[in-house]
């Protein structure tokens, strides 16, 4: 069966049921939304506006300071200077992403460790609602320089409770410095909805 509505002077909108139509009810919004905002279901056949996966959360940020890594103790990393913020779910004060809406998210974080000149290794570890569930590793050489390590994964967050932080460690024998600047971030962005 065929809806047609047609325009005032010519033309016309159609709307179509396929052949086995089944029992479909689609209640509209009462209003016309936002600019740029996008029709969705809430999967029971109510209809509403709301944003576009491009307006879905996403941040990067940076170290405002080097931080002592003490050796052989996984240390949380003080990201707290934001580039950006899409939706507001990176938090300064406790360093967790957790974002609000539900989806596939990239994550990826790079630490940037200066060593004291002694063989040692180095990591970066991302932990999920907090459990480790990706890290790098590396052995440094004995000799003082920054090394770095990236870590990235694909992870399905809830959009209500599911967060993520990062974590260094060193295993030296003394304390190090997780370096700030170009070496040292961390950054999130939405890739898709749950499927």
């Amino acid at each position: 069966m065929t809806l047609r509505l047609a325009g005032s002077t010519s033309g016309y909108t159609e709307i179509d049921c396929p052949s086995v139509g089944g029992n479909n009810t689609l209640v509209l919004p009462t209003g016309n939304g936002t600019s740029g905002q996008v029709l969705q279901t809430n999967g029971s056949g109510t209809l509403s506006w709301g944003n576009a996966s491009s307006n879905a959360p996403c941040f990067q940020a940076v170290m405002g300071t080097g931080q002592s890594i003490s050796s052989n103790v996984y240390t949380k990393i003080a990201f707290n200077l934001e580039d950006f913020d899409v939706g507001g779910c990176y938090n300064t004060a406790n360093f967790r992403f957790t974002p609000n809406v539900a989806g596939i998210y990239c994550i990826s974080s790079s630490v940037g460790i200066i060593t004291p000149g002694a063989v040692c290794s180095t990591l970066t570890a991302i932990t999920f609602n907090g459990t480790t569930t990706r890290e790098n590793w590396s052995t440094v050489a004995n000799i003082s320089n920054t090394y770095t390590n990236h870590a990235s994964a694909l992870l399905r967050f809830n959009g209500s409770s599911d967060y993520v932080e990062i974590y260094g460690y060193q295993n030296s024998g003394v304390t190090c410095t997780a370096a700030s600047g170009v070496y040292s971030w961390f950054e999130a962005f939405f890739v898709r909805p749950t499927p």
